[in-house]
């Protein structure tokens, strides 16, 4: 096999999961989102809208994509209600950008659409980010650490 193509595989764990872009323990995530890592194809994204798995927020809508291919691609959505041509770019732009630095936190045999809201013209990067991970915790993207997850308080029952 050529060796660009040896480059170009998916970078699985060893569990057969999304390694989330790492490369080796201990180094930094690949936060590369060239052409492999991005839904291109209208089919694609009509699999994602038609599971039916969605979370909405106020500066965008986060839908996944359940496939054997999938392997956390991103696919950005600005339709014309977000603005014009700039806006709907600078919109996108910051979707992608925001999805890509926080990639490496995400598991799950799922591909990502995410469609921007009219609100995120005005929002900052770091409130998109925020509500990029709210999101997808709610959708089960990320992964619980126990000081988060949510106990049920135990009752202790006296014996009488």
């Amino acid at each position: 096999m050529a060796m660009w193509r040896l480059m170009r595989q998916p970078l699985m764990g060893s569990d057969g999961q999304s390694s989330g872009g790492c490369f080796e323990p201990g180094r930094h995530p690949d936060e590369r989102l060239g052409r492999l890592r991005r839904l291109v194809k209208s089919r694609q994204f009509q699999e994602a809208y038609d599971q039916g798995q969605c979370r909405h927020g106020r500066l965008m809508a986060l839908w996944l994509r359940r496939a054997p291919d999938a392997n956390l691609r991103l696919g950005v959505v600005a339709s014309r209600r977000v603005g014009n041509a700039v806006q709907r770019n600078r919109a996108k732009r910051l979707l992608r950008e925001v999805y890509r630095r926080r990639r490496s936190g995400f598991y799950g045999p799922f591909d990502v659409v995410l469609v921007a809201r009219r609100a995120i013209l005005s929002a900052s990067a770091a409130a998109a980010g925020e509500e990029l991970e709210r999101l997808a915790a709610a959708a089960g993207l990320s992964p619980r650490r126990p000081s988060e997850a949510r106990r049920e308080p135990q009752v202790s029952r006296k014996k009488k």
